[in-house]
């Protein structure tokens, strides 16, 4: 009888184990499941941002670049890779409408990401 019982105990807690196991999985791909989300909502802000940039300055989109992925206000926009184009962006809290304003680098170590 007591070995029966330690071999029901013992096949009890490699089960909670294992189902432990399982959540933590579920889990995991849960929250990589909603950061992979969460990069393509800011890849697609950034695609809209930069084509509306494009189209208000009457040029290709390939030719404006951001300095991250993510919009934001104090990110960095480029015209024509120009030096002398650099803006920095304000964005309202709703994200609706934005604000271009003409800035001076202190540096030309400022890594551009392409649309």
């Amino acid at each position: 009888m007591r070995l029966r019982d330690r071999n029901l105990t013992k096949y009890r807690d490699l089960l909670i184990i294992i189902e432990l196991i399982v959540l933590l999985t579920i889990g995991i791909q849960a929250r990589d499941v909603q950061a992979n989300r969460s990069a393509l909502k800011n890849s697609q802000a950034v695609t809209t941002l930069l084509t509306s940039i494009a189209k208000n300055e009457h040029l290709k989109p390939s030719q404006v670049y951001a300095s991250d992925k993510s919009v934001y206000s104090g990110l960095l926009i480029q015209l024509k890779r120009d030096r002398k184009q650099t803006y920095v962006i304000t964005v309202d809290p709703n994200g609706k409408s934005y604000q271009l304003n003409h800035t001076h680098l202190v540096s030309d170590h400022v890594t551009y990401i392409e649309d």
